[in-house]
């Protein structure tokens, strides 16, 4: 597997930097001047997710998928090296990100945020949400299964606003976002602060388990 990662390292190195660089940046500055940390964790991680999916998108328009399969090497390690080559990604520019928003002046961003172990855990979380959603669907899709991700979400607002203005109430989508928020308290303040930060833990190492195990059973079966 390391010689898939460094395979796809090398490769994309050029556009990898592209990005990686800039969005880097521009998270930085995101999270110097933002006030409320759930936003700025949860446009953050998906910023950094788009990362490593468009390096497999790019991969996948040039048949690079062929090459790996080319080596002598299961399909599971070829999607294995994928979600760990993410993960190296995501990590290396969200310490990148986070170095570059506290020298801005007047951060709003200090160094007991970027230390403090929970608030590390939520963003691996919400990275872990986006990457689990879309690198399945690329694996089936290619660059169209970002698209569809993208393009889900605009559906999905759409309908809700309109089912907001008909006052048809199936999901009451205001109230769950700080639903799920009130769900975790009462889960922290049953399990107390370690047992808290064990299953942010958990959960992350679950979401991607299951998202692997997805993006496995499609790529096995998947004509290259």
């Amino acid at each position: 597997m390391r010689s898939l990662i460094l395979k796809d390292l090398i490769l994309n190195k050029k556009f990898i930097l592209l990005i990686g660089i800039p969005y880097s940046v521009y998270i930085g500055w995101l999270g110097s001047k933002v006030v409320s940390t759930r936003e700025y964790m949860v446009v953050g991680a998906f910023i950094l997710s788009i990362v490593p999916i468009l390096c497999y998108a790019r991969d996948d328009k040039f048949k690079g998928a062929v090459l790996s399969a080319s080596l002598p090497v299961t399909r599971r390690d070829i999607v294995l090296s994928r979600y760990a080559t993410s993960w190296l990604l995501m990590i290396v520019f969200y310490l990148l990100s986070t170095a570059v928003a506290l020298v801005f002046p007047e951060s709003k961003l200090t160094l007991g945020n970027v230390l403090n172990i929970k608030m590390i855990l939520i963003f691996m979380l919400f990275l872990t949400v986006f990457i689990s959603l879309l690198l399945p669907l690329l694996t089936k899709f290619g660059m169209v299964g970002m698209f569809v991700f993208i393009i889900g979400l605009q559906v999905l607002g759409i309908v809700g606003l309109w089912l907001a203005s008909a006052k048809i109430t199936i999901v009451n989508l205001k109230s769950l976002i700080p639903g799920i928020g009130s769900l975790f308290a009462w889960v922290n303040s049953h399990l107390g602060a370690v047992g808290y930060l064990a299953f942010l833990f958990g959960l992350v190492l679950l979401l991607n388990f299951i998202s692997f195990k997805c993006s496995e059973f499609i790529f096995k079966r998947k004509e290259l």
